[in-house]
């Protein structure tokens, strides 16, 4: 007995249409050219790929988008770079190598470089893992140099200092931990490249590293009010420290671990307060050094940068004396970490999200702004 089928069946088999055989699908030449087109103009407007030069969407693009050029893959392991400008920058470093400029931004997580050529290029982000150590996030950037081919960059956020190639942007490993700091910030390589000291900002503490054997060594100075920015003097055992705190620069005898000077408002200047960056240069005379500091003045209505001289006598005792301030530099705002390269001194303007070029003139005791960096 044949069986009738049933009204749904019935109403399945109007409403949807028979099932075609199954096609090879093929793509002609032409539409093969068309697909890849399109994938070369979506790498384009993503910045993976350059725009052909001089073509109206190369002009377009650097019209929306002024830059010295657009971002690029630094790795294959390596995210597309994105579009936007770098962000927050808290420090600087210079390799002597090249004049490579290092840039860290703290709040995206960044590292970028420029090349003295110009070229930007995404340096380090993310996590980090190799065989020997567990993995580390590069989580809120800060104090960032160099040594040789490596470079070291301080993770606020996770308590470590993560180690770089500069020569494939590879990651070697890392140094520190919860234990040892607490929200680090500034770094920077002492006498003869043995050590690396840190400002670990939270405990209020320089700690020494040891860079051959990659390894936790001592505290140096106890008690510092909130060290952030930190440099040698050329040529000394003398580390200036940025106590943004209490609103002083300290001078420390890193052989002894002893405080040697301490330079406030009352050293001169005027009402600055909070310093976040040192750096040094040697002067003109013999003994002397200039020290750079960014800091806040006029209760917070001017941010400035002042250079003070720093007399040595026999490598230990100090004299320091206000030698210029400079305020009232629009694009300076928010300055934070510095770093000097030849006559040249580069200040991360964290607010102004620009990295600031001056240029040093001893004779007149002036900076002249050279560039200003908004990549």
């Amino acid at each position: 007995m044949r069986t009738q089928p049933s009204p749904l069946l019935l109403l399945l088999h109007l409403l949807l249409p028979p099932l075609a055989s199954p096609k090879l699908f093929t793509m002609t030449a032409h539409q093969i050219h068309a697909v890849a087109q399109n994938e070369q103009y979506l790498r384009r407007a993503l910045g993976v790929d350059d725009f052909r030069k001089g073509s109206f969407p190369s002009v377009l693009d650097e019209s929306l988008y002024p830059r010295p050029t657009r971002l690029h893959r630094t790795t294959k392991a390596s995210t597309v770079a994105s579009r936007h400008f770098v962000e927050y920058p808290v420090n600087t470093y210079i390799a002597p190598q090249d004049g490579t400029l290092y840039i860290s931004a703290f709040q995206s997580n960044h590292v970028y470089k420029v090349l003295p050529d110009g070229a930007l290029e995404l340096f380090a982000r993310g996590v980090y893992c190799n065989m020997h150590q567990p993995c580390i996030t590069l989580s809120g950037p800060w104090g960032i140099t160099g040594l040789n081919n490596l470079l070291f960059v301080a993770s606020f956020s996770t308590d470590t200092i993560l180690i770089f190639s500069t020569v494939n942007s590879s990651y070697i490993g890392s140094m520190g931990n919860a234990e040892e700091l607490n929200a680090p910030e500034g770094l920077c390589v002492g006498p003869n490249g043995v050590y690396l000291y840190v400002a670990s900002f939270l405990s209020g503490e320089l700690v020494r590293y040891h860079l051959e054997t990659r390894t936790y060594v001592d505290v140096m100075v106890h008690q510092l009010p909130g060290p952030e920015g930190i440099a040698f003097l050329e040529g000394s055992q003398l580390i200036a420290v940025a106590c943004h705190t209490d609103h002083s620069v300290r001078l420390i005898d890193v052989k002894e671990g002893v405080e040697m000077t301490r330079i406030t408002n009352s050293s001169g200047g005027g009402h600055w307060s909070h310093p976040v960056g040192v750096a040094s240069s040697r002067g003109s005379l013999k003994h002397k050094d200039i020290l750079y500091v960014s800091a806040h003045h006029d209760g917070g209505k001017n941010d400035v940068i002042l250079a003070f001289d720093v007399q040595r006598v026999r490598n230990v005792t100090t004299v320091v004396s206000l030698k210029s301030l400079w305020k009232g530099m629009n694009e300076l705002k928010g300055p934070s970490g510095m770093s000097i390269h030849g006559q040249s001194l580069f200040v991360a303007a964290y607010q102004s999200h620009r990295v600031l070029a001056y240029e040093i003139d001893h004779t007149d005791h002036q900076l002249e702004l050279k560039a200003s960096i908004r990549i």
